[in-house]
Formats: C-alpha cells, structure tokens, sequence
C-alpha cells in the first residue's frame, strides 16, 4: 500500500512538473495560466456550492475546514521546491488561507464564524481567492508567471 501511494505520488508529482515545463514555454505562459485559474476558481466554486447545499452548520464547517486545509498543505509542499526569491510572495498567501482557517473555528483570538455565517463565508472565501491580489501577485510581490503556474498545478492535481 505504501508503494503504491509513493508511486502515485511521484507519478503525480512527475507529471505536474511535465506540465509546468511545457506550459512554460516561450509564448505560452499567460495563457495556460488563465486556463489554470479558471480550473482553480471552479475548484473554490465547488467548495461554495457545497457549502450552500449542505444542511448541517456542522458539515458546512467541515467543509470549509478541509478546503482551507487542503490548501495550506499544498501550498507548504510548494514552498519546499521555489526558489527563496518566491517564498516571500507564498507566505502572504499562506498566511491569508491559515487566518481564514483560524476565523472560521475561532482561534489565535479571532472570533468564530457563526453557524448563520457559513454561507457568506464561504463566499467571502470565494471573492478573495478570486479578486484579492494577494493570491495571484503575492499582495505586491512579484510572483513570476512559472511559479504561478507551478502553484495551480501542485493546487488542482494533488486535490
């Protein structure tokens, strides 16, 4: 079993790394990179409508909690393999999704997103993912066009 997710892994791993050489190609950068932040806001879209169907403030919470998660994860494993030039542009995302995380349970002294809440919050998410510039320019950093695309492979292929 444990080979079996090593050789998965490293097979997805391998592949995502393809495709970002590829996409980085001379001439071709800005526009698989559009098509990738499509793919990842329909993948945030995803994440709302379940929230809004989902009867259970419980499961809603859940939901949401596991989307933020699952980002902090992937956007850690990213970290790990950027040049230390990029790092700075990934921290200011990170820390935005882990402040979402900490708001939607109350911790680190924020306070806890209502049950009633959960609907807009999870739009909220859904906006500033979207709109904020902090996700795609690193709020202000220079985050290169490679790198960006790099992160919404490694975002979208180890969902």
């Amino acid at each position: 079993m444990n080979k079996l997710f090593s050789f998965s892994f490293r097979t997805s791993f391998l592949s995502a790394l393809l495709l970002v050489f590829i996409l980085n190609l001379p001439g071709r950068a800005e526009q698989p990179s559009a098509v990738l932040q499509e793919r990842f806001k329909a993948s945030v879209n995803t994440m709302v409508q379940q929230v809004q169907t989902a009867q259970d403030p419980v499961a809603k919470r859940e939901i949401l909690g596991n989307f933020l998660t699952r980002m902090d994860q992937r956007l850690g494993m990213v970290r790990g393999l950027i040049p230390e030039q990029d790092r700075a542009g990934l921290d200011v995302i990170r820390t935005k999704v882990e402040s979402q995380y900490a708001e939607l349970n109350g911790l680190n002294g924020k306070e806890k997103v209502t049950d009633a809440d959960l609907n807009p919050f999870a739009r909220y998410i859904q906006q500033d993912m979207e709109q904020s510039d902090a996700y795609w320019t690193g709020g202000g950093l220079y985050i290169s066009a490679g790198l960006l695309i790099f992160i919404l492979v490694i975002l979208l292929i180890l969902r």
